[in-house]
């Protein structure tokens, strides 16, 4: 029709197409009779056709009607496969550019000149052909999109699907949309509008077939499948554009949840008692199915796994050559194609709840409860409370893979941000008291249910709904139920519930793990066990729920009558017996099995000795995927790692004290898991040991798991030597890694005994390993070793030993060579450990111990004598390079590092030196802005220094210009630094370098404590003034002036209205004001005591607008209530409290000052004759500049 002309013009083309097919379907012979060849003789026929196509659009629909049933019968002559031919790559292009030029004028044509459709599932006059699609959508696996074609082909599709309201057409095209985006993602972009108008009006098609109980067809339902298997795609790649539709497209795809379902009354009439509809348990099926059926792409989908587009293998058939699940009775080819449209819709929920979870929050009656017919409601959600319908349908569905996307769907819903992070209890608890919506029992409440009682109630529905799952008999619902308690206990908000849910939930866990009891090797584990274990690791992740987890898992359970357990151990443990002794009688039983399977790994290569050319953080370490390869190398097997460490978050959990049972099983378990010969499984047993003796807690970490375990001494000792004889054999980096982080906890414990030559006998090997450590070619490795060193300091000074303090001097040597690692985590974690090495020798109970002192008792105290001779000079030269270091984490624990070196350093045996060298071990990094200082390139910075170079001055200029250098944790430390310099005799030697060090780092804290941007750094600017030592050569008039002026202006920016308000960093503005307040006032009396010289002009000045406000201080007032007064005002000036201002309230702690108060007396000559007047930033007279040039 209409291609005659081509045809005559090209007999070899489309007419010699035509014979072919003709003889192909009329022929009766088999696959073995098609003759060699015949295939070529379609692909040419096939060409020919294309290269004079017929120029209208009813030749075009013929042309593609006839290479359609080509492809078809080719396949089935040529091979017996009702499978469609692939197109030869030089074929589908042209194919793909025949069905695109059939589409245009369809897509562009006005739908209101359409024809009415005949019937469901008949295409509409002037829309596209059905053929060309599925002959579109064959040609989209082999074609190569050319120059904008796949643009134009997503408007034309998209166009269509606006149109076109038959769905065969809509789901036809839906899925070559599907493929098109898959494809194409960047054309995606430029047409993302049309593409979600026309998936929003495909969904709204389909939900016009499903609605009011309209009879489906086999038809409708595998057009609805196809249309439905090609949502996921098109959802994640158009997700901005669809997001204003999410609730509109949800609303489309509900009917198709519960198409067919048997628990559905679809004609609303009203249930008396147990008398059953006559339509309930059957699906709506068509009066009377056609004889024949056109099949769709679901037929090559099986039984709904595979996708649509993969299956456009239509042929007409008889109702007997169904297949891929569907049968020869009607009945059930229908019931299957039901189950895979609502598996199908369910996919879609969970996709569209993870998309938008904003769009449904808020909405959950509308989203879970819908009402596309009515559910029948006798099982419910217990006590005679009815399940929601998507819980229902997880429930009571007869089809497993329904439940199964249902559960999918709930748990997807559940994992909105919004319900993780509820900021308010969404429950009162037993008495009644304050929480969320839900009303205790018994009490009296509003007719409506609100929403945050509408969310705990969906969550202990939901938690009931899966524990009632894990007692199922069908294998499938028991795993499915698993993987939902998964992601249900990680996004419940337990803490916002009334206590005992997530304890419900381990009880109802703990059972499958009694799979490992029968048991003889680890090769082939229940899947039901391996996912327990999954769920149990994600309850005991729960941080903040440590202390309920700790109280079920770790308590001895109560017995009911008949002496069972409430605690879910049944027969499997003797009664009263704890969760965590079952659980660690358990891990013992894996590890044995472990170790009579697993065979020793085989070496790796050394690591290379050399660390100069070293790259980066985490250059060296392992990725994931080569350590798990390295593992299954050694043969350790995934579910022995996994329950090792779920064992470890069990140690995690345990509470201040634990029952003799529970430690002596987990010493048993820490010496089985030392005894394996994988390094994984060793690893694991480091873990644990680290977890129960933890050397420096983290403050994270709940308060049960901060103190150490109660682990007898004598086991601690053998473990550690264990521990050390089998670090060298293990080759990973991870096992290395952990014996490190375990072995200062081990040492301590072991070290509390203290039997006679226990630590003697632990030092070299400890030296050992730390040397091993140090060089290794793992960051990590490194990162620990410089972290045990420091944390082990302990085991060098007790007892102080002549071997011991050379063992200590060793490992300091260490540190200072990591201080040029290439990794910013080394740098740091060395720094840390050098400052550690400097406060024990400062703490250090030597006999030998040299004491020193400043005049007044404020100068601090050396190291012990024996203990000088340690590398103090160089660690503190690395650690001022450090100071210039790219990273704010390095030059933060460096600046740590230096105020405790600079305190212990004797800086006297820098006087015989003539100059000081640039500093071995400096890092050659990028120095941050505002530390280019002249020292660093190797000369002197300090005008006036006796030699250029030397170590104090260097010193002085480092911490001045840190302190002035952001970030604010660097500029806190370096205050901090600079108070602990102060502690030091060096400063007080009659030289110059030491007084214009004093002067350098005096005009520093005083600049920070006046103007500083950040509270936290004025007040530890004045923490390190408060150090300053009474000598009276450091209070020079010029000194104390700078001193007292910078105390005022701090005082100022207190009163000022300006620090009302701050910065974000500032959020506790009031609490640092108090501490502020406290230590200005401290200084003040510091200043009174120790400057003996009246002040300046300058600082008269000061004082005279400040002096008010240390008065008030020193009578215990609060000066917040200073900053709402105006005292500049001259009604305030003349009328005091007439003019509208009062004096602060006095505090609890307020009263008069004594009499002899040394402060109140130097303030008296500021206050008499004169009533206060409040000083502003600019009322102290004393500027920061000025402050520097009054100290100079």
């Amino acid at each position: 029709g209409g291609g005659g002309a081509s045809r005559a013009a090209d007999p070899g083309g489309s007419e010699a197409l035509a014979q072919l097919v003709e003889r192909w379907q009329g022929g009766g012979g088999v696959a073995g009779s098609f003759r060699a060849g015949a295939l070529e003789d379609l692909w040419a026929a096939l060409r020919g056709a294309l290269r004079i196509a017929p120029p209208q659009r009813e030749g075009q629909v013929a042309l593609a009607q006839l290479i359609w049933d080509g492809l078809g019968a080719g396949a089935l002559r040529s091979s017996g496969s009702r499978e469609r031919l692939a197109l030869p790559p030089d074929v589908s292009p042209g194919v793909l550019a025949l069905c695109s030029r059939v589409l245009e004028p369809a897509a562009e044509a006005n739908a209101g000149t359409a024809a009415t459709a005949a019937g469901i599932g008949e295409s509409r006059v002037g829309g596209a052909p059905p053929v060309v699609l599925r002959l579109m959508a064959h040609a989209l696996h082999e074609a190569s999109l050319q120059g904008g074609q796949d643009e134009a082909l997503l408007r034309h599709l998209a166009a269509l699907l606006r149109r076109d309201s038959d769905l065969s057409s809509s789901s036809l095209a839906l899925s070559c949309l599907a493929r098109l985006v898959e494809r194409s993602p960047a054309a995606v972009r430029k047409a993302a509008r049309e593409v979600s108008e026309g998936v929003l009006a495909a969904t709204k098609c389909v939900s016009e077939h499903f609605l009011y109980g309209r009879a489906a067809t086999l038809g409708v339902l595998r057009d609805a499948h196809t249309l439905l298997q090609a949502l996921p795609v098109l959802f994640q790649e158009v997700q901005e554009p669809l997001e204003p539709s999410a609730l509109a497209l949800l609303a489309n795809l509900q009917p198709c949840a519960v198409t067919g379902a048997p628990y559905i009354v679809h004609s609303r009439q009203a249930l008396n008692g147990n008398n059953q509809p006559p339509n309930l348990g059957t699906p709506i099926l068509a009066a009377a199915l056609p004889s024949e059926t056109e099949r769709s792409e679901i037929d090559a989908s099986g039984s709904g796994n595979g996708s649509g587009a993969d299956a456009v293998t239509a042929h007409r058939r008889g109702p007997g050559r169904a297949r891929g699940g569907v049968g020869d009775d009607p009945a059930t080819a229908l019931a299957a194609l039901a189950v895979q449209c609502r598996a199908a819709a369910l996919r879609a929920f969970a996709q569209l709840f993870k998309l938008w979870p904003k769009a449904f929050f808020g909405r959950w009656p509308l989203v879970l409860d819908f009402h596309s017919g009515e559910v029948l409601r006798g099982a419910g959600g217990g006590r005679g409370v009815p399940l929601p319908m998507l819980l229902a349908i997880c429930k009571e569905d007869p089809a497993s893979k329904v439940r199964s996307a249902g559960l999918c769907a709930l748990c997807a819903l559940l994992e909105a941000p919004a319900v993780r992070t509820w900021p308010v209890p969404l429950e009162r608890d037993a008495s009644g008291g304050c929480g969320g919506g839900a009303l205790a029992a018994g009490s009296s409440g509003p007719a409506f249910t609100p929403f945050a009682g509408q969310v705990a109630t969906t969550l202990r529905q939901a938690h009931a709904l899966v524990f009632g799952l894990l007692q199922s008999r069908a294998p499938g619902d028991v795993q499915n139920s698993l993987r939902a308690c998964v992601d249900i206990i990680g996004c419940t908000p337990y803490t916002k519930l009334r206590p005992g849910l997530l304890s419900e939930a381990v009880r109802a866990l703990v059972p499958f793990l009694r799979g490992f009891n029968p048991l003889e090797t680890l090769d082939s584990v229940p899947q039901t066990v391996t996912l327990a274990v999954s769920a149990l690791h994600t309850a005991f992740k729960r941080e903040d729920c440590a202390d309920e987890l700790g109280r079920y898992i770790f308590s001895t359970p109560k017995l009911l009558p008949g002496g069972r357990s409430s605690g879910g151990l049944g027969s499997a443990a003797p009664a009263g017996t704890p969760v965590a002794d079952e659980l660690l009688g358990l891990a013992l039983h894996i590890v044995r099995l472990a170790a009579a399977t697993v065979p020793s790994p085989a070496p790796t290569p050394a690591a290379p000795a050399s660390r100069r050319g070293r790259a980066g953080s985490g250059a060296c370490m392992l990725s994931p995927t080569v350590a798990t390869g390295r593992e299954a190398e050694g043969g350790e097997l995934a579910v022995a790692l996994d329950y090792m460490s779920l064992a470890g978050r069990l140690v995690h959990l345990r509470p201040g004290a634990l029952a003799s049972s529970t430690l002596d099983l987990l010493q048993e378990v820490v010496d089985a898991l030392l005894d394996q010969p994988g390094p994984a499984l060793w690893a694991r047993g480091c873990r644990m040991v680290e977890d129960l003796l933890p050397a420096r807690p983290a403050a994270a970490a709940p308060a049960a798991s901060r103190a150490p375990a109660e682990l007898p001494a004598a086991w601690c000792e053998g473990a550690a030597h264990r521990l050390l004889a089998g670090l060298p054999a293990k080759p990973l980096p991870v096992a290395h890694t952990a014996a490190l982080c375990a072995l200062p906890g081990l040492v301590l414990a072991a070290m509390r005994g203290h039997t006679e030559g226990t630590a003697a006998a632990l030092r070299p090997h400890v030296l050992a390993a730390l040397r091993v450590g140090a060089g290794d070619a793992g960051t990590a490795v490194r990162t620990a070793a410089a972290q045990a060193a420091g944390a082990l300091v302990r085991l060098w000074l007790d007892p102080p030993e002549a071997a011991s303090l050379q063992g200590g001097q060793a490992a300091l040597h260490l540190l200072i060579a990591l201080f040029d690692d290439g990794s910013a985590d080394v740098r740091s974690a060395a720094a840390t450990a050098a400052a550690s090495f400097a406060a024990g020798a400062l703490t250090a109970n030597i006999p030998e111990a040299g004491v020193g002192g400043a005049d007044g008792g404020t100068g601090g105290s050396s190291p012990a004598l024996p203990l000088r001779d340690w590398p103090w000079r160089a660690a503190l030269q690395g650690a001022l390079a450090l100071c210039r270091d790219s990273s704010d984490k390095v030059r933060a624990s460096a600046l740590r590092s230096v105020g405790f070196l600079a305190e212990v350093h004797d800086f006297g045996a820098d006087a015989a030196s003539d100059s000081d060298p640039q500093p071995t071990g400096a890092v050659k990094a990028d120095i941050p802005p505002g530390l280019e200082a002249s020292c660093f390139k190797g000369s002197g910075g300090l005008a006036g220094a006796e030699a250029e170079g030397l170590l104090l001055a260097r010193l002085a200029e480092t911490l001045s210009q840190c302190v002035a250098s952001p970030p604010p944790k660097c500029q806190w430390g370096a205050c901090r630094a600079i108070g602990q310099v102060y502690r030091n005799r060096a400063l007080l030697e009659d030289s110059s370098v030491a007084q214009q060090a004093h002067e350098e780092l005096l005009r520093a804290l005083c600049r920070e404590m006046a103007s500083s941007k950040n509270m936290k750094v004025r007040i530890q600017a004045a923490q390190a003034l408060q150090q300053l030592p009474a000598d009276a050569s450091l209070w020079a008039p010029p000194l104390a002036d700078a001193f007292v002026t910078a105390l005022c202006e701090a005082l100022a920016f207190v009163e000022s209205p300006s620090s009302s308000g701050g910065a974000p960093e500032e959020r506790n503005l009031a609490s640092y004001t108090k501490a502020l307040c406290a230590e200005l006032l401290l200084l003040g009396r510091r200043w009174a005591e120790c400057a003996a010289e009246p002040p300046g002009e300058a600082a008269q000045k000061a004082l005279r607008a400040a002096a008010y406000l240390l008065q008030w201080l020193m009578e215990g007032r609060e000066l917040g209530a200073a900053r709402r007064c105006s005292w500049g005002t001259p009604a305030a000036q003349e009328g005091g409290a007439a003019g509208g201002c009062e004096e602060p309230a006095a505090s609890p702690r307020s009263g008069a000052v004594p009499a002899g108060d040394r402060l109140a007396q130097r303030l008296a000559p500021f206050l008499a004759g004169r009533r206060p007047t409040a000083p502003s930033a600019h009322s102290t007279g004393a500027s920061s500049s000025e402050v520097s040039d009054t100290a100079q």
